[in-house]
């Protein structure tokens, strides 16, 4: 009788653990934004159960899954000004979001010769895994991520060779089999939106999909302060508030820094702010010549010059056309003065700036 009765006890029990634990669970990834991946998903990196065994904490599971507004932040990347804006979730794009990033992108001998945009326009999940990598008609490369068949992404290269006194541009395409990761040159701008201190990540896939390690599979990681990416080791040093403020090297070297950030902002606030850009933006062009203003890539959306700048005017201080200086007075005529005695006025020539002077030789 006794069995009969602490048996259900026991069941019962596992059952209510099962269910404490899925609350952990990490959110399913979202689908391909190509339709033909529509159904396939990537397994979560596993979390780290060695300090479960040792009667530790489990690791965080680093996720945007439960922060659905809006995230910006800019500082300097290895000495060079970057700005960074994570969009709120959309319908247009699932569970996918758009990731807008202004930066000065390495340079061509460090990527095989490849040619990146400085602006492109990125679509992630909710642990920033890259799925679209687009440089609009800025560049050619672009890499996307696809889940049908064999986890994959399908990359392309914009180089050039010259030609007589031309550059003429070509593609290179390339397929990097591993699953949806970070790339390799994007991670120290892509940590501070994760990192939490006190806590542990597990392993995070990271490809270099431009650059000439592409064949290697490497992870991120944290515990506290302490991250190893792609086999070196750095540390994080916050700032007064516990948040990311730099991220040194192992020889002391600052690799990033945040140096502002702009308040965090609900999806309803980021439409709304959005909304009045574009509104503002429209009202200015419509009052501007067409002609002498650059289009923007993306509709109400001008990334500032100088960092920090009231992300609200960028695009109207981006594309302000400075009017005429009208407060120059007018020069008076100068009185050319008496002719030459043996020459009419009628006959006097004005030197050719373009002739030699006689005299000279």
């Amino acid at each position: 009788m006794l069995h009969r009765t602490i048996c259900p006890l026991i069941i019962a029990l596992l059952a209510v653990l099962v269910g404490g634990c899925g609350e952990d669970a990490p959110p399913a990834t979202p689908a391909a934004p190509d339709n033909a991946d529509a159904g396939q998903t990537d397994a979560e990196p596993a979390a780290d159960s060695r300090s479960e065994a040792q009667g530790g904490e489990a690791p965080e599971r680093a996720s945007l899954a439960k922060r659905d507004g809006q995230f910006e932040y800019w500082g300097r990347l290895h000495g060079e000004r970057f700005w960074v804006r994570l969009l709120p979730r959309s319908a247009d794009h699932g569970d996918l979001r758009i990731l807008l990033l202004e930066y000065h992108q390495p340079p061509q001998d460090q990527l095989d010769g490849t040619l990146l945009t400085d602006h492109p326009v990125l679509l992630v999940d909710d642990v920033l895994r890259l799925r679209l990598w687009d440089s609009g008609s800025h560049s050619l490369s672009t890499a996307r991520y696809r889940q049908g068949g064999e986890p994959r992404y399908e990359t392309v290269h914009e180089r050039e060779r010259k030609e007589d006194n031309d550059y003429i541009p070509y593609t290179v395409e390339r397929t990097i089999h591993a699953r949806s990761a970070w790339d390799l040159r994007l991670a120290p701008i892509l940590l501070p939106m994760l990192w939490q201190p006190g806590t542990r990540s597990p392993a995070i896939p990271v490809v270099d999909l431009f650059g000439p390690r592409h064949d290697e599979r490497m992870t991120l990681r944290w515990q506290d302060r302490t991250v190893e990416l792609a086999g070196a080791r750095y540390t994080i040093v916050p700032d007064a508030e516990g948040r990311f403020q730099r991220l040194v090297d192992a020889a002391g070297e600052t690799v990033v820094s945040i140096e502002g950030r702009a308040p965090d902002l609900t999806p309803g606030e980021a439409d709304d702010r959005a909304r009045a850009s574009a509104e503002r933006l429209e009202a200015f062009l419509e009052q501007s010549d067409a002609a002498t203003v650059v289009p923007l890539p993306i509709e109400g959306f001008a990334p500032p010059a100088e960092i920090p700048i009231d992300p609200d005017t960028a695009a109207v201080r981006q594309n302000e056309i400075a009017p005429p200086d009208a407060t120059t007075p007018e020069q008076p005529e100068r009185d050319p003065g008496p002719s030459a005695p043996d020459q009419p006025a009628s006959d006097q020539q004005t030197p050719d700036p373009q002739q030699p002077d006689p005299s000279a030789e």
